[in-house]
C-alpha cells in the first residue's frame, strides 16, 4: 500500500479488507490518469515504437502485469532487449511498419534479412542463440500487441 493509504494496512475485517481494496483501485486509477507512464497509444504506432516500449521499465506494457505476479524485469533482461533494438531492430525497415499493418510475410522478410547478418567473427547470425533470442523478444512484443488488437 502507498504511504497515502497506510491507514488501510491490515484490516481485521472483510468490510475492511473491501474498502482498502476499493481504495487501492481508486488511488491507481487516479496515478494512471495522472501519470500516462503506463498507458500505451497504439494507433498508428510502428513496430519499432511499439518494440521500443519494451526496453525501458517505465514504458512496457508488460511490467505492470509481471510485477503482480511478482516476477519483475530484471535489470540483465532489459538491458539485454534495449542491445537487441539498438542492433537488430531500431535501423531495420521493418521497424517503420505500423503495427496495425505488420503480417506474418513482413515478419518473414526481416528474419531472413536478420539471418543473414554477419557476426564480428564474419559468421552468419541465423542459427544462434542470439538471433533466436531476437525472435523471441519480437514474438512477446506482438503476441503483447494482440492482447488488446485482436486480428
Amino acid at each position: 500500500m502507498p504511504d497515502e493509504l497506510s491507514h488501510y494496512r491490515n484490516p481485521r475485517t472483510k468490510a475492511a479488507a473491501e474498502a482498502s481494496a476499493l481504495s487501492l483501485i481508486q488511488y491507481l486509477h487516479k496515478a494512471l490518469e495522472e501519470n500516462n507512464a503506463r498507458q500505451v497509444p497504439a494507433d498508428d504506432i510502428t513496430v519499432g515504437q511499439w518494440i521500443e516500449k519494451f526496453v525501458n521499465i517505465e514504458t512496457s506494457p508488460r511490467t505492470g502485469r509481471n510485477a503482480a505476479k511478482n516476477r519483475p524485469y530484471s535489470p540483465d533482461t532489459l538491458d539485454t532487449y534495449k542491445t537487441y533494438f539498438n542492433t537488430h531492430i531500431k535501423r531495420d525497415p521493418f521497424a517503420e511498419i505500423k503495427m496495425s499493418e505488420a503480417d506474418e510475410e513482413d515478419v518473414m522478410i526481416f528474419t531472413n534479412r536478420l539471418s543473414l547478418k554477419k557476426k564480428k567473427n564474419g559468421d552468419l547470425l541465423g542459427g544462434t542463440r542470439t538471433f533466436a533470442d531476437i525472435i523471441i523478444f519480437i514474438r512477446m512484443a506482438f503476441k503483447e500487441y494482440q492482447k488488446k488488437h485482436k486480428r
